[in-house]
């Protein structure tokens, strides 16, 4: 049987495509960033759908209760979990400790990179951790891993307090994970994927009861005004339409 995917993306369907309205409208919400990430991910989902079974299942991008930041990418089996965060950043990289440090192209020097993508991916291992405990989970700790898509990058990793890995490295991970053996009780995982789900379907319900909540109320002048506007708009669209035709 193949890999589960449970996928929480926004604009993105369950097959991992995106239409290119949901592009501009990710765009426009999520910035510029946001279509290179999701791309990132799907090359990463792409083969762990080829190398892993049911024995795992993938949670794509779910939002933490009361928190905006989503866990890219979440990988649970009874052997533990792993939480996957998946960049296509480019440039020359090294670790150290938690932080990451990027090359200057100009002077050749390393400096702290501006995204700190290891505390990143630490702290949303840690966020899920926390996430579990409220709700009375015992489990091995979560296992961050750092990503590298892009095949120009370099990475030299030192003392780094997460897994860092470029996209050729993948096969191998994956495959370590397959022989990893069972570490959780019995009916664990499962457990964690019900929570995850009824956490998600409680932020809907409250996204939803709030913008129901929200609605406008215009005056009769108000109304008057806008009916106007509308009108103007609507016959100067006739206009263009036809000095358009008659050029």
């Amino acid at each position: 049987m193949p890999l589960n995917v449970i996928n929480y993306t926004p604009l993105v369907e369950a097959d991992g495509a995106v239409s290119a309205v949901n592009r501009i409208l990710g765009t426009v919400r999520f910035g510029q960033s946001w279509y290179k990430e999701i791309q990132a991910q799907e090359t990463v989902i792409s083969l762990l759908r080829k190398l892993l079974s049911d024995r795992f299942t993938l949670v794509r991008n779910f939002t933490l209760p009361d928190e905006e930041i989503p866990i890219p990418i979440l990988l649970i089996s009874g052997s533990g979990i792993w939480m996957l965060a998946v960049t296509d950043t480019p440039g020359i990289f090294k670790t150290n400790g938690k932080e990451l440090l990027e090359m200057d192209s100009k002077t050749h020097e390393f400096a702290p990179a501006k995204n700190n993508l290891v505390m990143r991916t630490l702290l949303l291992s840690r966020a899920f951790e926390d996430f579990l405990q409220k709700n009375n989970v015992t489990i091995p700790p979560v296992e961050p891993v750092l990503i590298f898509t892009n095949p120009g990058v370099d990475v030299t990793t030192g003392d780094a307090s997460i897994r860092v890995l470029l996209i050729d490295a993948l096969n191998r991970f994956v495959t370590s994970l397959t022989t990893t053996p069972i570490r959780m009780e019995v009916g664990t995982s499962k457990r964690i994927i019900e929570l995850i789900k009824a956490a998600h379907e409680k932020s809907l319900a409250q996204a939803n009861k709030k913008s129901e909540g929200v609605k406008l109320k215009f005056t009769a002048n108000q109304k008057i005004i806008l009916g106007g506007m509308l009108l103007f708009l609507f016959f100067s669209c006739i206009l263009l339409i036809f000095l358009l035709i008659n050029i």
